[in-house]
């Protein structure tokens, strides 16, 4: 009796040793591990933003990860075209005076200078070029000028600076990619460039 109890212990003993390795296998057998790039970094596509003027916008689908920049979108200011307007004249100044029937003459060195008005947007060397002089620089020219005024009257020469002035039209230009054009964004910039002096008299007294 005594060996058939120990022959049930240990039958009872192997099943259950049995049965709780099997729940074990199969649990382990059940989970599994997710694998995960450290290096790996998703793609970002930049849209360009209204206030930016020169943004890369990647290509996809060639170079290193599928990313090649190779196309830009910005807008520049360029010189769209000049014109030659009328010449302008500054005010009348006052020379020597004298009276006849002596010859008048007068010659005298003048400060004059280049200069512009309006809105620059492009480089002055741009606006130099263009219109073929510079639009910013002062020098000294020689005005001469000479009068015969009557016995009995006493003339003074007047004198005026005249000036060449051209109209310059700036415009904003676009690039996206390989296509490049003009937009709607105007600017205008006027140069003047002295040319030389304008003479006359003015009867100032009579005896």
């Amino acid at each position: 009796m005594n060996k058939l109890n120990s022959y049930l212990f240990l039958t009872l003993l192997t099943l259950c040793l049995g049965f709780s390795f099997e729940n074990k296998v199969s649990a382990e057998d059940d989970t599994f591990e997710e694998i995960v790039d450290p290096d790996y970094v998703p793609t970002e596509i930049i849209i360009e933003d209204s206030q930016q003027s020169n943004i890369l916008i990647p290509s996809i689908g060639t170079g290193t990860g599928g990313i090649t920049p190779n196309a830009y979108m910005f807008t520049e200011w360029r010189i769209y075209s000049k014109s030659q307007l009328s010449d302008v004249y500054g005010s009348w100044i006052a020379g020597p005076s004298g009276w006849g029937p002596s010859r008048l003459s007068w010659s005298d060195s003048i400060g004059v200078s280049n200069s512009y008005t309006g809105t620059l947007k492009v480089s002055k060397s741009a606006v130099d070029a263009s219109v073929g002089f510079s639009i910013s620089t002062s020098y000294t020219k020689t005005a001469t000028y000479s009068v015969e005024p009557p016995s009995n009257q006493e003339w003074t020469i007047m004198y005026r600076k005249r000036y060449d002035k051209w109209k310059v039209t700036q415009r904003t230009y676009r690039h996206e990619g390989s296509t490049h054009y003009w937009t709607s964004d105007y600017a205008y910039v006027y140069p003047k460039k002295f040319d030389n002096f304008s003479y006359d008299y003015n009867v100032t007294d009579t005896r």
